[in-house]
């Protein structure tokens, strides 16, 4: 779980990078897609480490971000191609 949140971590920080490289006319689309993104690493982190929180709601919760990035996908463009790992991810647990 440490090495997932690890990884939200970075692609929280590579997506802020990208609203730089947004168009004025996407960019508060772009800018409210990454707020909703790291609002949900943020309950994962709250979650983790919880024994009463079931693993299914962190899977909810990754699936969530997954359609996050797919719309953040839409409007750049197709630029975040590199970050098609995020889908594959899934809890051992």
């Amino acid at each position: 779980m440490d090495e997932l949140l690890k990884q939200l971590e970075e692609v929280s920080r590579y997506l802020k990078s990208l609203s730089l490289h947004v168009d004025e006319a996407r960019r508060s689309g772009v800018d409210q897609k990454i707020k909703e993104f790291e609002l949900l690493v943020g309950r994962i982190k709250l979650q983790h480490g919880n024994e009463l929180v079931p693993n299914k709601n962190i899977k909810e919760i990754l699936t969530e971000l997954s359609k996050i990035l797919e719309e953040l996908n839409e409007l750049c463009e197709n630029r975040l191609e590199r970050l098609d790992f995020v889908n594959k991810i899934a809890l051992l647990h």
